[in-house]
């Protein structure tokens, strides 16, 4: 037996632990565990991920500092992926904090200091899809509904401004929610008064029909010729913008090793992408002729490329460039004179650039501004665009046309077996099909119709939303986003399906379920062995489990899951009856 000494000995390294564990947590230390998008792994820079502050940064042009788009990259506790905001009542918010940790004092004001620049430029990039934060976890940053909301108050500061975007645009691109998704992010840009978009691989996967989106700002490249034609129109080379008395010339440029990529999936000739040194020099050339103030490269290069680019080029004023980290640098970085600006993916930060001094002696200063809730806000415009888009999802019936694959655990089965909902998982395993009905999973369906608590009114629904319902009912798969055979259809067809349900850890429990119930009834087509066989089929390990959960609640989804964190997660669903 412990003496009294040791018990309370014991009892002070618990409350140290428990005490520790709280500050850490506290301190963002759950921004760790932020997995990069799997599909950007192969050309993409690692990002670290420690959290710190986005101060604002300025550099004269004697600075020369090596630029690196992977430097100091920044985890941030809130990144985005389309969907919609659990409904969360009062009571289960506060439990979401403790699970997540305290919320983070607000942030300081954007561009803090800067006294009356004589312009900004603003430079986005590798929005890769995501519009808008889902809601799914807490102070999660980015959407165009902010950024919109970022560029009225700088119009109510009456600075001239200047926006570009490094393409990029949308996930998926050639499936039909990323056509309708593209029409939408480009029309967003052209509403933000947008000078210059760089098509890159996921735009000019359209090939010539992007002549069809008519609503958009101008896109720009010089070595990106469309359908054979330079006069085509579609994509011009450069172009001059007057702001704030400076005359701004930008032009864009894609990297040459997009175009054997390119090439194996368009039709022959539709996108021809030029050398892109030779195209930059004879095009800075034809720039020169118009004195620009200022000279800047909108380049989709990965880094290597971009680095062999830029070498060539020292006299640009600015660099924007693609594959940097996707929390911004809040330091800037040059080389020369010229100051590399890497905006971020998924749409959670501007790359902003002050512009300061007179013709004679100009001088920029940068900072990546993040796109938060507490200092931006919806806008009704941008909110008209999504309830428009969500319509045209309706309409098209997406999440029911799109044709459904079968289940990968099914393919070594000689038996048909379907998904058949949590309630017939419940004629047997009772307990833990009222304990599941307790809890958020059970709600899936309905968060995507009706937002957070309060939100109700106002909310536009994602019910038809295929990047939405993937994680919020039974019978899809997550990751590709696409359903499988016999899963959730709509909310006539299947409503048994709705939430998430035993069968998406589970796998679908169709045939188990007649075989028990078989077995049961003495049926001498059936044996134990068919019952164990599919006994255990849809038998689950806690061990194992992680690694379905995570395909919904990623870094994306869901910032705070991680390891450390899965055991308060199970917790709260976790369910070891058997009847």
């Amino acid at each position: 037996m412990p003496t009294s000494d040791e018990g309370s000995r014991f009892v002070n390294r618990t409350y140290v632990v428990s005490l520790l564990t709280a500050l850490l947590i506290g301190c963002g230390f759950y921004w760790v565990f932020n997995p990069p998008d799997p599909g950007r792994l192969a050309s993409r820079p690692t990002d670290a991920n420690s959290p710190a502050p986005a101060p604002a940064g300025s550099a004269s042009h004697s600075s020369s500092v090596e630029p690196n788009p992977g430097e100091s990259s920044h985890g941030s506790p809130s990144p985005e992926k389309e969907g919609a905001n659990a409904l969360v009542s009062p009571d289960e918010k506060d439990a979401s904090e403790d699970l997540h940790g305290p919320l983070s004092p607000p942030p300081k004001p954007f561009l803090d200091g800067w006294n009356a620049p004589r312009a900004l430029l603003v430079f986005t990039g590798e929005q890769h899809g995501y519009v808008e934060p889902c809601g799914c976890s807490l102070k999660q940053l980015g959407g165009v509904s902010r950024r919109a909301d970022f560029f009225r108050q700088i119009s109510e500061r009456e600075w001239p401004l200047l926006a570009c975007d490094l393409g990029g645009l949308v996930n998926r691109p050639t499936r039909k929610q990323g056509k309708l998704k593209l029409q939408l992010s480009l029309h967003t840009l052209k509403d933000m008064r947008y000078s210059a978009v760089v098509p890159g691989p996921e735009e000019l996967r359209h090939g010539i029909e992007l002549i069809t989106y008519e609503e958009r700002p101008p896109f720009v490249a010089c070595n990106v010729v469309l359908g054979g034609d330079r006069d085509l129109g579609v994509i011009v080379p450069q172009t001059i913008v007057e702001i704030g008395n400076l005359r701004v010339g930008v032009t864009g440029l894609l990297g040459k090793s997009f175009a054997l990529e390119l090439n194996s999936q368009i039709e022959a000739g539709e996108v021809e992408v030029l050398d892109p040194i030779e195209s930059l020099r004879s095009q800075l050339a034809l720039l020169e002729e118009s004195q620009p103030d200022l000279r800047v490269l909108l380049l989709h290069a990965p880094p290597e490329e971009a680095r062999q680019i830029a070498a060539e080029f020292a006299d640009l004023d600015i660099i924007v460039a693609t594959h940097g980290p996707e929390d911004p640098n809040p330091q800037p970085s040059r080389q020369g004179k010229t100051l590399w600006v890497w905006p971020g993916q998924k749409g959670k930060f501007l790359g902003v650039v002050g512009v300061f001094g007179d013709q004679d002696q100009l001088s920029l200063q940068y900072e990546p501004v993040a796109l938060d809730e507490d200092r931006f806000h919806d806008t009704p415009h941008m909110r008209d665009h999504m309830r428009h888009y969500q319509e045209l999802l309706e309409l098209q019936r997406l999440v029911s046309q799109e044709p459904a694959i079968e289940h990968p655990r099914n393919a070594a089965e000689r038996e048909t077996n379907d998904f058949v909902g949590a309630a017939t998982c419940g004629e047997c395993h009772t307990k833990a099909y009222e304990h599941w009905k307790t809890t958020g999973h059970a709600r899936g369906t309905i968060s995507i119709k009706q937002g957070r608590a309060g939100q109700e009114g106002d909310y536009i629904s994602r019910i038809h939303d295929a990047e939405c319902v993937a994680c919020h009912v039974t019978g899809w798969d997550p990751r590709e986003v696409v359903r499988y055979r016999s899963g959730w259809v709509d909310e006539a067809t299947t409503p048994h399906l709705a939430g998430q349900q035993c069968e998406n850890c589970h796998g679908p429990g169709g045939r188990h379920s007649a075989v028990e119930k078989l077995l049961a009834q003495g049926d001498p087509m059936v044996s134990q062995s068919d019952a164990d066989h599919w006994r255990n089929f849809v038998q689950l390990s806690v061990d194992t489990s992680l690694d379905l959960c995570v395909r919904c609640h990623d870094g994306d989804n869901d910032p705070h899951f991680n390891k450390a964190s899965f055991p308060k997660y199970w917790d709260r669903i976790k369910h070891p009856w058997l009847d």
